[in-house]
C-alpha cells in the first residue's frame, strides 16, 4: 500500500509540479514515536525526493500527562522529519 501511494503522489506531481502534499501520521503509543508504517512511508517519498508541505500527527489518548505526551510525540516526530528529509530544525 505504501509502494503505491508514493507511486501515486509521484505521478501526480509530475502532472502537477504545485500539487502540495499532507499527511495524517498515527504514533506509536508506546514508543512516542511516528509507527514504523508512517516512517517507511516518510522515507519512500524522501526516495522520490518528495517532501509533504505538512504532515498532521495524531495525538491520541497517550500514556502520561497529555501535555507531556503531546510533547514527547512532537519532538519525535519532529526529528524524524528533520532525520528522513534532511530539513534545518526550522524547515521541519
Amino acid at each position: 500500500m505504501r509502494e503505491r501511494n508514493v507511486a501515486l503522489v509521484s505521478d501526480l506531481l509530475g502532472k502537477y509540479s504545485d500539487l502540495r502534499i499532507s499527511y495524517s501520521l498515527e504514533l506509536d503509543k508506546q514508543e512516542f514515536r511516528l509507527t514504523d508504517f508512517a516512517l517507511n512511508l516518510l522515507k519512500g517519498l524522501h526516495g522520490k525526493e518528495i517532501v509533504p508541505a505538512l504532515v498532521n500527527v495524531l495525538i491520541e489518548y497517550l500514556p502520561g500527562t497529555p501535555w507531556e505526551s503531546a510533547k514527547k510525540s512532537l519532538e519525535s516526530a519532529h526529528q524524524s522529519m528533520v532525520d528522513i528529509f534532511g530539513l534545518t530544525s526550522e524547515q521541519a
